[in-house]
């Protein structure tokens, strides 16, 4: 694994913490954890930007681990799903429609299998 896989991999993890602790926050402390809210806040803040800069650095990840071929792969797959829930979240951020939120979310669980898929077999397609 090469240290963009790696950064990938990170920049994921952050996009996926936001979630699990907007729901700990919600469910379990129910809003009142000040840190969490804190940490929430700022999230909340960057996360587009965290997922803008996820969806340009697995483009040159792919483009560069393909050699400059664009072909149907596990990863480009991987990357059209991050693409549309980019999509999907710069929607909901502008009419804040709630099922659009759950769209969002659906889609970042697909983006978890699909990532899954990808690094266990790279070349299924």
């Amino acid at each position: 694994m090469t240290v963009h896989s790696f950064f990938n991999i990170i920049l994921l993890l952050y996009l996926l913490s936001f979630p699990v602790l907007l729901e700990i926050n919600k469910r379990h402390f129910k809003g009142k954890n000040k840190s969490l809210n804190v940490v929430t806040r700022r999230g909340r803040a960057i996360h587009p930007y965290v997922g803008a800069l996820l969806i340009i650095s697995g483009a040159i990840h792919g483009y560069g681990k393909l050699d400059g071929e664009l072909t149907l792969h596990t990863g480009s797959i991987l990357l059209m799903l991050l693409i549309l829930n980019g999509i999907l979240g710069f929607i909901f951020k502008k009419t804040r429609k709630r099922n659009l939120a759950l769209l969002h979310r659906s889609v970042g669980i697909a983006i978890v299998i699909a990532f899954f898929v990808h690094y266990l077999k790279p070349w299924l397609i």
